[in-house]
């Protein structure tokens, strides 16, 4: 299994403890004390989405430009992490290989990864003024051995993006709802969704399908060779889907971040393109997700950059800031701060108070 997917799929089991935790506690809390939270992968819903923040446009994590703090993460992991009160949590995997590193880019070398050593899955709570660790714990040791996303609100559906097929379930029996034929094989990207829309997204060829249908389905929705969309199936393109990096919805535009760089925006509506355009970064590619804040959208690339992108019709990028290693978790936002995940640190990123 490729080293890229095969860490991805090692860290879910603990990230899951940490953000189930989190989960648990929201329905206990007022929603008045919740704008400060980023209590799941990409934030509220897992909307990747945090306003208000006042973020800075450049930083530079070598340099320390607008770095609040940095600290050493032991071991290895792309998991996110996650806010909640005054702390932030993080997952992590440390071997007892001590040369244990990343293969950047889409598969990496294209084999499998060789670490078969005993390794130590860890939960860390850390100080989120400070970075220091308030305690660790950890959830399983011993040798290596399907994320799905709810819509709140009215006619409740459980959404998973599968091999071959998206499907809808009824979360309270598991009865399947409706089901989309024409996904890819292996499929990664979180579904998102607005109150009128569902987006579901899979990168591997040959299919690489944008899905974008209603809420409320029922029954087969595969759309007939040849045909784009139905009267549930809004809009669908091939060829365009991400392979790692989840899909933004952001006033309306889909963003849609490939691997290697490639970045569009489509009206969430229609499908009509708006833009299609190459990030710059160095060569080894994207697999955090972008997330957003205040008109700006953030893009981490594994050789360390995190570019800044105007949001909106016209495609600008506003910065490039390098961090000094790769990036391959989806940071955090969360108070007017920006938790950032590289291979060795944990940095939080905030304009100077």
């Amino acid at each position: 299994m490729p080293e890229v997917y095969n860490r991805r799929m090692r860290f879910t089991r603990v990230l899951g403890v940490a953000v189930l935790a989190a989960a648990l506690s929201t329905s206990a809390v007022p929603r008045a004390q919740q704008v400060d939270t980023w209590p799941r992968f990409r934030g509220p819903q897992a909307r990747g989405i945090a306003e208000k923040q006042g973020l800075p446009e450049a930083w530079d994590g070598v340099a320390g430009k607008n770095v609040r703090w940095k600290v050493e993460v032991p071991g290895l992991a792309h998991s996110s992490p996650i806010v909640w009160g005054d702390r932030l949590f993080l997952t992590s995997a440390v071997s007892s290989d001590a040369k244990a590193t990343f293969k950047p880019g889409l598969y990496g070398e294209g084999t499998a990864s060789e670490d078969k050593s005993e390794q130590r899955w860890i939960v860390l709570a850390i100080d989120r003024r400070t970075g220091k660790t308030i305690w660790e714990r950890t959830a399983y040791q011993g040798t290596p051995n399907v994320y799905v996303s709810s819509r709140p609100g009215r006619a409740p559906e459980l959404v998973t993006n599968a091999s071959n097929f998206i499907r809808g379930y009824d979360p309270d029996t598991g009865k399947e709802l409706w089901r989309l034929g024409g996904s890819s094989k292996i499929t990664a990207p979180t579904p998102v969704f607005t109150d009128d829309f569902i987006l579901v997204a899979s990168g591997r060829r040959d299919e690489k399908p944008i899905f974008v249908l209603t809420p409320g389905s029922r029954g087969d929705l595969t759309l007939p060779a040849g045909k784009t969309s139905s009267d549930r199936v809004v809009w669908s393109k091939r060829g365009r889907g991400p392979y790692m990096p989840t899909p933004l919805i952001y006033d309306d535009i889909a963003y849609v971040l490939g691997n290697d760089g490639i970045f569009d925006a489509y009206d969430l509506a229609t499908g009509r393109e708006i833009y299609r355009e190459r990030i710059p970064h160095s060569g080894s590619g994207f697999s955090a997700s972008p997330v957003a804040a205040d008109g700006h959208i953030i893009l981490s690339s594994e050789d360390g950059d995190m570019f800044v992108v105007a949001a909106g019709d016209a495609f600008s990028i506003v910065g490039k800031n390098p961090m000094g290693e790769p990036l391959m978790a989806t940071p955090a936002i969360a108070g007017g701060t920006l938790y950032v995940r590289g291979e060795k640190h944990l940095f939080a990123i905030g304009a100077a108070r």
